[in-house]
């Protein structure tokens, strides 16, 4: 299966889940929430990129509203008009003003600051990464348009103390294979419910 294969394939899924399962794609969306909430990787963590979910991904509104309450660095993306890059903002006030940017996706309006390397020095950062489909070990196939590998493949240069890049996904949005470029970036594990009911 070829990635637009792929990518329509899990649509397809998602759309049938929504249609006849909605309750178990909301406990489960909650029981994801509660995995990373609950994780090491997320306990230790001075800073966590996560992301504004689009309706057919999990959404981490609890994780992020955690993250702030236990005071730490929550950035979200921005990608701008302009130059099609990917960057990440945080606000300190939970209240803090989004907007709906590209492709309708909510994102940081420009109240936000921009998150910077010299942020990351030296810190635990773990990065929350949405996409259509994931391998367990760590393959990720995206929505094609590469904001994330271009994203990551910088952040990779930051000097973090440690840095962690987890996906984020719905049990049937693990596959046993995904196809891979040279640019895509491979992910360190991602959280998901292998066992839900």
């Amino acid at each position: 299966m070829n990635k637009k294969e792929l990518r329509k394939n899990i649509k397809q899924q998602f759309a049938e889940k929504l249609a006849n399962e909605s309750e178990s794609l909301y406990n489960e969306n909650s029981s994801i929430e509660k995995l990373i909430i609950n994780s090491e990787l997320f306990i230790q963590s001075d800073v966590i990129l996560s992301y504004f979910a689009l309706p057919d991904e999990v959404n981490l509104f609890t994780v992020n509203k955690t993250g702030l309450f236990k005071n730490k660095l929550v950035a979200l993306p921005r990608i701008a008009r302009n130059s099609k890059k990917m960057d990440f903002y945080f606000s300190k006030n939970q209240s803090q003003k989004v907007q709906r940017g590209y492709c309708g996706i909510f994102e940081p309006d420009w109240h936000w600051k921009k998150l910077t390397k010299r942020q990351l020095k030296n810190k635990n950062v773990l990065v929350l990464v949405p996409g259509r489909a994931f391998t367990k070990d760590g393959y990720r196939l995206g929505r094609g348009k590469g904001f994330y590998d271009k994203y990551l493949a910088q952040l990779k240069k930051a000097s973090c103390k440690s840095l962690v890049l987890c996906g984020v996904a719905f049990n049937f949005q693990i596959v046993n294979e995904v196809p891979a470029d040279e640019h895509d970036i491979k992910l360190d594990s991602v959280y998901f419910l292998p066992s839900f009911e």
